[in-house]
This record gives C-alpha cells, sequence and structure tokens, in this order.
C-alpha cells in the first residue's frame, strides 16, 4: 500500500508485527493489470503451463456451466461459479464480476477482471503442499475490489487489483500470499499467517525488492 497509515486489522492477528514493514517502494503489479488482463484473454501464450486449450469464448458462466480443464474462458458478462465445487487448471477472464459462492476447492486457476472479484466464505483458495512446486498457484486480478468472506484458506496466491483487498476474519491459513493494491488492504479477526522458505515465483510479473533483494512477498 502507499501509506502504512492505511493498514488496517482486527484482534487476535499472529505475525502481525513481523510482516509489516515501511521502505521506498514503488507498487509494481497494480499498473500492469491492464495489460496482464488484455495479454490473458487474446492468447493462452500468457498464463500459466496449466493452461493449454482456448480462448473459448461465452456470454457468462453460472454455475451449471460446464468447464473443461486446462481451459482460458473469456466471458463478456459476469462469470458466477456457484458454491460446493471443485475448480482447477482453469483461467477465466470475465466483462463484469468473477464470483465464487462457499465450499468451493480452487488451484491452479487465474481469474481476471475489469471488475470486482469476489470470494465468499468456507474455500480452499491454492493447492495443499503448494511450497513444493515454487509457484503460486492462484492468481487473482482486478481493476477494482478484490474481497474474500470468511473461514477461507489461502495458499499460494498472487493478488494485484486497483481497489481495496477484504480478506476477511477467521481465515484458517494465509500461506504464501504476494499482494499489491493500490486501495486499502482489509482484514478481521483470528487469521493465521504462515509461509514457504525462501518465496514463490510467479508466472506474471513478480515485483522485486529494490537493492537486488529477492522477490517481494507479503509473508516471507
Amino acid at each position: 500500500m502507499n501509506d502504512t497509515d492505511d493498514f488496517e486489522q482486527g484482534g487476535a492477528n499472529s505475525g502481525v508485527s513481523d510482516a509489516l514493514t515501511e521502505a521506498d517502494y514503488t507498487l509494481a503489479l497494480p499498473p500492469l493489470v491492464p495489460a496482464i488482463i488484455n495479454g490473458v484473454q487474446s492468447s493462452i501464450a500468457n498464463l500459466p503451463p496449466f493452461i493449454t486449450n482456448g480462448p473459448v469464448h461465452l456470454s457468462e458462466i453460472d454455475k451449471d456451466t460446464t468447464l473443461a480443464p486446462n481451459t482460458l474462458y473469456v466471458v463478456d458478462e459476469v462469470a458466477d461459479l456457484g458454491s460446493n465445487r471443485t475448480i482447477s487448471d482453469i483461467a477465466i477472464v470475465a466483462g463484469k464480476e468473477v464470483k465464487v459462492g462457499s465450499n468451493v476447492n480452487l488451484s491452479n486457476v487465474v481469474f481476471a477482471s475489469p471488475d470486482k472479484v469476489l470470494l465468499g466464505s468456507n474455500n480452499n483458495v491454492g493447492a495443499p503442499g503448494f511450497c513444493s512446486s515454487g509457484f503460486f498457484n492462484v492468481y487473482l486480478f482486478s481493476l477494482s475490489d478484490i474481497e474474500f468472506g470468511s473461514n477461507n484458506n489461502l495458499r499460494g496466491v498472487q493478488i494485484g487489483g486497483q481497489g481495496m483487498l477484504k480478506l476477511g476474519s477467521d481465515v484458517a491459513g494465509i500461506e504464501g500470499i504476494f499482494a499489491e493494491v493500490t486501495g486499502l488492504i482489509d482484514y478481521g479477526s483470528a487469521d493465521t499467517w504462515t509461509s514457504c522458505s525462501g518465496g514463490l515465483d510467479s508466472y506474471f510479473e513478480l515485483p522485486i525488492i529494490p537493492n537486488g533483494l529477492g522477490p517481494l512477498a507479503l509473508v516471507q
């Protein structure tokens, strides 16, 4: 964020004093989000290697839409993925909101939108054992806000946005996360933070700490 005075938190959070640092740094990822969105929807060559097919153009996605694995979907309207399902090896670029309900398992996904990216509660966002891959496995990009509900697990997630990031409360694990947004970062109470030793690489732009100190991570 541009100013640590904009950093807000609730109570009962461990690790914040270690994770929150202040230094001269120019946000690099948020200005790149428009180019990432344009690049992703134009060619699978701009996507991680778990996407090998597409683009498939749809007017919208709802909870009953069948999604083929390893495929890029370019959606004109809202992409509403619903609840109680497993979604992996999918990239979605939507013209409006990308929405995930509750009790969803997400891994190897890319969600990008000029609108909000909204994830509800009780979701597993990212694959267990993600550290062994050395790469982030969930990518969320938005020209607006990115919001989570409560009781989510976040593992190996890269986030870039030009609005607010809201992480919610009672997050059972926030592990190996890189996030840059131009708005506020807001999370609630009773969250747990941890990381991968050595950090993670990205298939998209990963900003670098000045003075050659290596990849920047929110939790390292």
